[in-house]
C-alpha cells in the first residue's frame, strides 16, 4: 500500500521526540513565540507576538494552543491557551506551568501564570499598527522561588508597527515592556522583523527576527535574540516550515524548530517540536534534545488555500425586468 508522504512526515517529526528529555522554556514567554515571526504570521495565534497585525482587519478566527514537555520521562501540558481576534480587537487567556527541580527537595517547586492579553489595531493591508495590554496573576503551588517574587509585576504593554509595500516584502518593529529572556530583570524588549518571498509567489519565505533588550547595566544589544526561519508550501494548504533560534542572555541557548501546517477552508493545524542544543558537564558530548512540541488548531470564518479540494458548484441567476 502506498503511504501518503504528509503522513509520514508528521509521524517522523513526532517519533524523533518522543523519548528525548525536554528542557524549560520561559515562563513568561509564550512558547509559540520560538516559531512565530513578527512580519509573517498573522491572526489571534500571532497578535501576542506582533499586535499590529489586527490592524489587517481580518474576520472573525479562533486558535488553541498546547504546549507538551516531557518530566522524568512522563508528558504533560505546561502551557495552554485561547485566542481570538475579530477585525482590529483580539483577546486570550494563556495558563503557563514550571517546575523547578533539585537533589533534596521533593516536591518541586510548581508555579503558575494565567495572563489575559487584549489587543487592538488600525490601518489597512499596507500599513498598519496595533496596541497590547496584558494583565498577569502568579499562582504558588507547594513553595515558590525568589526569582518569581522579585518578577511579580501584574501589567506590562506593547506597541508594533507592520509596513508591507509589496505583495513579496513585509517589515515589522515591535516594543515591548517588562520582557525577559531568562526569567529576571524585565526590561523593554525591540523586536525587528522582515519577511521576504524571492519568488514572488508564496511557495517559499524567507523571515528573520532580531530582538534585544535594553538593560542599564548591559549594552544596549547584548541581550539578543537572533531567529532564521523558512516556510515552504510544495502543495496548497500544507506547509513545512523550519527555523533556528539563538538566544543570548549570561549564556547562548540554540533552539531548531521544525513543523508542518494543514489549512483547510476554514481550519488549520499546526505541529511544531523544538529542539534545544544540550551540552554535557565535562562539554564531551553536545546534541539537541527535545524542548517540548506545539500543537494549535484554529478557526476562522475567512476561506483560504485548503489542502482538500472543494467541490465545485454551479450557480444559476434568472435575469428578468
Amino acid at each position: 500500500m502506498k503511504k501518503n508522504p504528509f503522513t509520514v512526515i508528521f509521524f517522523s517529526l513526532l517519533m524523533i521526540s518522543t523519548n528525548l528529555q525536554s528542557q524549560d522554556f520561559n515562563l513568561f514567554n509564550p512558547s509559540n513565540e520560538i516559531y512565530l515571526f513578527s512580519a509573517y504570521d498573522e491572526g489571534a495565534n500571532a497578535f501576542r507576538y506582533n499586535p499590529a497585525v489586527l490592524g489587517l482587519g481580518h474576520r472573525l478566527n479562533a486558535a488553541v494552543n498546547i504546549f507538551l514537555k516531557n518530566h522524568d520521562n512522563t508528558s504533560s501540558i505546561d502551557e495552554a491557551d485561547f485566542l481570538i481576534n475579530a477585525g482590529s480587537f483580539g483577546f486570550s487567556y494563556r495558563h503557563a506551568r514550571w517546575y523547578s527541580y533539585n537533589s533534596i527537595q521533593y516536591p518541586p517547586w510548581v508555579q503558575n501564570l494565567h495572563t489575559f492579553s487584549l489587543g487592538f489595531g488600525f490601518g489597512n493591508k499596507t500599513l498598519s499598527g496595533g496596541l497590547l495590554a496584558e494583565w498577569q496573576i502568579p499562582e504558588k503551588l507547594y513553595t515558590a522561588t525568589s526569582d518569581f517574587d522579585q518578577i511579580n509585576f501584574r501589567f506590562r504593554g506593547g506597541v508594533a508597527v507592520l509596513y508591507r509595500p509589496t505583495g513579496f516584502l513585509s517589515t515589522a518593529l515591535t516594543v515591548k515592556t517588562k520582557q525577559s529572556f531568562n526569567s529576571i530583570s524585565p526590561t523593554t524588549r525591540y523586536t525587528y522583523g522582515i519577511a521576504v518571498r524571492p519568488l514572488i509567489k508564496d511557495i517559499v519565505t524567507l523571515m528573520l527576527d532580531f530582538s534585544n533588550e535594553g538593560h542599564s547595566n548591559k549594552g544596549f544589544f547584548e541581550y539578543n535574540m537572533l531567529k532564521l526561519g523558512i516556510d515552504f508550501k510544495p502543495a496548497r494548504g500544507f506547509h513545512l516550515f523550519g527555523n533556528f533560534t539563538r538566544i543570548n542572555t549570561y549564556t547562548i541557548n540554540d533552539y531548531v524548530n521544525l513543523g508542518i501546517r494543514f489549512d483547510l477552508p476554514n481550519f488549520s493545524a499546526r505541529y511544531t517540536n523544538s529542539f534545544n542544543k544540550f551540552t554535557d558537564r565535562d562539554k564531551s558530548f553536545t546534541s539537541y534534545k527535545t524542548a517540548g512540541q506545539q500543537i494549535s488548531l484554529s478557526y476562522n470564518l475567512e476561506k483560504r488555500e485548503s489542502i482538500v479540494k472543494e467541490k465545485k458548484r454551479i450557480f444559476e441567476l434568472t435575469l428578468s425586468g
